[in-house]
C-alpha cells in the first residue's frame, strides 16, 4: 500500500495546485471543511446510503477514478484553486462521508507512523477498501487523531456493516449501526451510543432527529425515493444551505444527485458506465461523461435547463408555410 504524503504541506499544496484525482500520491489532501452535513446507511429490502452537503455557495466537482482495479466516485467542493473530497463510493460498494464534527478538539500531532488523520483514513478507504472489516483491520494497528479541523468519519458496506469513526482520548472510538441503520449529522455520535435518538444534543441534531426518524417509519419500504425524502427534510437552509442531496445505490453503483434542495429535478451517475444523466424532472434527455476530469454543478445545471423551445425555428417554419400557401393560391388563380 502506497504512503499517504501526510500533514499541512500537502493540504497547502492542494489547495493552490487547482483541480486534481483525489489520489494517495498526488492528492494526500484533507477533504472537507463543510459546515455541516447529514449522512446516513440503511440496510432494509434496498441496501442505499445518503449524505446533504451543508456549505455556503461554492463550486461543486463529480467525478470517477478509475485506476483499473477500482472504481471511485466522488463529490467534492473548491478549495482555493483546488477541489476536495468529502463523500464518495467505490464499485465495491464501500461508501465513505467526512463531516465536521463539534465540539472542536485541539488537533492532534502525529507521534510516529502509526497516528492517521481522520480525513486520510476516508481517503485511504474508498481508494483501497471494499468493506467496512477493512476499515477496522486498518483501524486496528493505528490512532486516528484530530486535523486542524476537528472531523468524523461514517463508513458502510453492502454487507451490512456500517460505523461512525471518531478520535478517543486513549484509543479510537467507533459506533456501530443498530436497528439495521445509522445516521452521522455533526455531534459525536459515540456520546450517545446508549441513547435514544430522541435524546441526542449538540450540533446538527435536529437535521439528525428528523432522519433518524423518517427512516425508522419507512423501514419496509425503503428505496431510493424514501432516501431522498430523508434528506429533503434533513435540508438545511441556513447561510449555509444545503448544496447537494445524494443517494448512492451500492448495489446498481448509482448515485441519485439533487442540487440546491431542488427535489424535483434529479441526475443519476453510474460508476460502471462513467456517466451522469437526467433522471427525472426533465423535459429531454442528457447525459455526460464522467471521468477524472469530472463535471462540475454549474454545468449540469446549465445542461437542466435545455436548449428551450426553438421559438426563432417555429417562427421561420410558418413564414415558409405561409409563403408556399400563397404560392399555391396564385398558381391556381393562374391555371383557371
Amino acid at each position: 500500500m502506497r504512503k499517504f504524503l501526510f500533514g499541512i504541506t500537502a493540504f497547502l499544496l492542494f489547495s493552490i495546485a487547482g483541480p486534481i484525482p483525489p489520489d494517495r500520491e498526488t492528492c494526500g489532501c484533507p477533504p472537507v471543511l463543510p459546515f455541516g452535513c447529514t449522512s446516513f446507511a440503511v440496510y432494509a429490502d434496498e441496501t442505499l446510503y445518503g449524505m446533504n452537503f451543508d456549505y455556503p455557495e461554492v463550486e461543486i466537482r463529480f467525478s470517477i477514478q478509475d485506476d483499473n482495479t477500482i472504481k471511485v466516485f466522488w463529490m467534492e467542493f473548491q478549495q482555493g484553486e483546488g477541489f476536495g473530497p468529502t463523500v464518495g463510493m467505490n464499485s465495491e460498494g464501500l461508501f465513505a462521508s467526512c463531516q465536521m464534527l463539534f465540539p472542536e478538539r485541539e488537533p492532534g500531532t502525529k507521534s510516529n507512523e502509526r497516528d492517521v488523520y481522520t480525513w486520510e483514513v476516508f481517503v485511504e478507504a474508498l481508494l483501497g477498501f471494499d468493506s467496512v472489516a477493512e476499515v477496522d483491520e486498518f483501524l486496528s494497528e493505528r490512532r486516528v487523531i484530530d486535523w486542524v479541523v476537528t472531523l468524523h468519519d461514517l463508513f458502510a458496506d453492502v454487507h451490512g456493516d456500517a460505523m461512525v469513526v471518531e478520535v478517543g482520548d486513549q484509543e479510537n472510538v467507533i459506533t456501530r449501526t443498530e436497528d439495521d441503520f445509522i445516521v452521522m449529522t455533526n455531534f459525536p455520535n459515540a456520546d450517545f451510543a446508549d441513547a435514544s435518538y430522541a435524546e441526542v444534543d449538540g450540533v446538527g441534531a435536529d437535521r439528525y432527529k428528523l432522519a433518524y426518524e423518517h427512516i425508522l417509519d419507512n423501514m419496509e419500504s425503503f428505496d431510493v425515493e424514501k432516501g431522498l425524502e430523508v434528506l429533503e427534510r434533513a435540508v438545511s437552509t441556513a447561510d449555509y444551505g444545503t448544496l447537494v442531496s445524494m443517494v448512492f445505490d451500492p448495489e446498481k453503483g448509482e448515485v441519485y444527485i439533487v442540487l440546491d434542495r431542488d427535489f424535483t429535478h434529479i441526475w443519476k451517475a453510474s460508476i460502471d458506465g462513467a456517466t451522469v444523466e437526467t433522471y427525472a424532472g426533465y423535459d429531454h434527455f442528457e447525459r455526460e461523461r464522467l471521468d477524472s476530469q469530472g463535471v462540475f454543478a454549474s454545468d449540469l445545471k446549465h445542461l437542466g435547463e435545455g436548449p428551450g423551445f426553438p421559438w426563432g425555428s417555429l417562427v421561420g417554419v410558418l413564414v415558409m408555410l405561409a409563403g408556399v400557401g400563397t404560392y399555391l393560391i396564385a398558381r391556381k388563380k393562374r391555371a383557371g
